[in-house]
């Protein structure tokens, strides 16, 4: 009777393992049988659609340029690069010495000099930086850099120790493409 009861237990742990395949089994099968579609893989390509709506808006922005830049009394197209160039005439080359400023600063044993050029044309050009002091000369030649805001000479770094100690003159010479030089001037006292 032992045995038929150990068979019986057997029986009843197979039957049950059974049972939770079979769940397990149905479940996963009810999964996939309702997921969504694998989406299609993502392209660069626009879709047909998108190809016509964008043929479409070229067509009309064509249309829409053609007829703004149409005289519709005479049927004649406008001249467009008159205004352009209008538009694209060069900044007029500075005749004065007002839109320079000069600063200089020591920083330990150099004396760092820097420019800003506040006027469009000074787009392009050479600066030259002359410094004297105690009946001693020194002469730095730089460019021009342009910048949006405003422009500037490359820059200017002269050792504390090349010229005696006191003040120094300063004087900075900006000569901008297809102009005459223009000078600013300052006085520093170096220690």
């Amino acid at each position: 009777m032992k045995l038929l009861r150990t068979l019986s237990k057997k029986r009843l742990t197979l039957i049950i393992s059974i049972g939770i395949a079979l769940i397990a089994a149905g479940g996963y099968g009810a999964y996939i049988a309702t997921r969504p579609a694998p989406l299609p893989p993502l392209s660069d390509e626009p879709t047909p659609a998108q190809k016509q709506t964008q043929h479409k808006t070229d067509a009309a922005t064509k249309e829409s340029f053609l007829d703004n830049n149409t005289n519709h009394d005479t049927n004649t197209t406008k001249d467009t690069s008159q205004q352009r160039t209008t538009q694209a005439q060069p900044a007029p080359v500075p005749a004065s010495a007002k839109h320079i400023e000069l600063s200089a600063e020591q920083s330990g044993e150099t004396v760092v000099v820097t420019t800003k050029l506040k006027e469009h044309g000074f787009s392009s050009g050479q600066c030259v930086l002359t410094i004297t002091s105690s009946g001693q000369r020194s002469e730095q030649h730089a460019a021009i850099i342009y910048q949006p805001e405003y422009s500037t000479c490359a820059g200017f770094s002269v050792p504390a120790r090349s010229l005696p100690k006191g003040t120094w003159h300063i004087s900075l010479a900006v000569t901008p493409l297809g102009g005459k030089a223009l000078t600013k001037t300052l006085d520093k006292e170096i220690r």
